[in-house]
């Protein structure tokens, strides 16, 4: 008997709350709506943003291939100067230039899209590799009497524009992967030691040997250069016998060294390009 009576005033209390239902639904069922719509705008807008974020990055990183990528070709340019034939050089130059293009496009992309200060400083050491590798090109076959086939800016220029990415890598620190900072460092030690700058050579080996954060074998190679900047610094003694006036030994005058700049490292083990300076570095940078 109580059991039954259980069960009845159970269904009542069941009815009475159906009954009540509406009444509720009308007092709060537009803030229920606007709560449940709240909440999946919210989730929406997270997962564009998390789709955007992934867009963008996936953009940033094909630019900065590309930009690599061009910078090989210009690398390789010069190599098809001796075999151009006589009519070839406007060729050249257009390639060249539309290639320069490809490359300062992509890698503004990259320096205004990136979000990942690792991804902006490789966006910076591609800006100074194409200013190092522009400066230190081979003028294309008669470049001498034809002004259009000559590069647009000055050596100096370009080596005043490589210089400034550089120093952004720089000034991105601690964020900037240590393999950038060291590039940057010794890319400034490039152009000081192209123009005969030796004491700012000096100091750019220095701070690579002073970091701490940088690997041991970094740290090496710099020394290495370090010491190989007296050198450098000598004029070339090119014969034991009076000048031209009879007055003394001839000599020559240092012409720009043999100089590194940013180049890639396939390992840490041993810096590319250590055992053999180039005039001009290579183009590949690590993502």
């Amino acid at each position: 008997m109580k059991a039954e009576r259980r069960h009845e005033l159970k269904t009542n209390s069941l009815a009475r709350g159906l009954e009540g239902l509406p009444d509720y639904w009308r007092e709060y069922g537009n803030r229920v709506l606007l709560f449940v719509i709240a909440c999946l705008v919210v989730f929406l807008l997270v997962r564009y943003w998390k789709d955007k974020r992934d867009r963008d990055a996936r953009l940033v990183a094909d630019s900065l291939q590309s930009a690599q990528t061009a910078l090989g070709e210009l690398e390789r340019l010069p190599r098809r100067y001796g075999a151009a034939f006589a009519g070839q050089s406007a060729a050249l130059a257009k390639q060249r230039d539309l290639t320069i293009q490809t490359a300062d496009g992509a890698i503004n992309s990259v320096i205004n899209d990136a979000k990942d200060p690792k991804v902006l400083a490789n966006g910076y050491l591609a800006k100074a590799e194409l200013n190092w590798q522009l400066a230190n090109m081979p003028e294309i076959p008669g470049a001498q009497t034809q002004p259009s086939l000559r590069l647009p800016k000055s050596a100096d220029e370009l080596l005043n524009t490589a210089r400034s990415a550089y120093e952004q890598v720089l000034q991105m620190q601690p964020a900037a992967d240590p393999l950038a900072v060291f590039q940057a460092h010794v890319g400034l030690a490039a152009i000081a030691e192209n123009q005969h700058q030796w004491e700012t050579a000096r100091k750019q080996y220095q701070a690579v040997i002073d970091a701490a954060n940088l690997p041991q074998t970094f740290k090496d190679y710099a020394k290495e250069r370090l010491a190989e900047l007296p050198q450098l610094q000598t004029p070339t003694v090119l014969g034991e016998g009076p000048d031209q006036f009879g007055i003394g030994p001839t000599t020559s005058p240092t012409t720009a060294p043999a100089t590194l700049g940013p180049f890639p490292l396939p390992s840490t083990s041993q810096p590319a390009g250590a055992s053999q300076p180039a005039s001009v570095p290579s183009t590949q940078t690590s993502p």
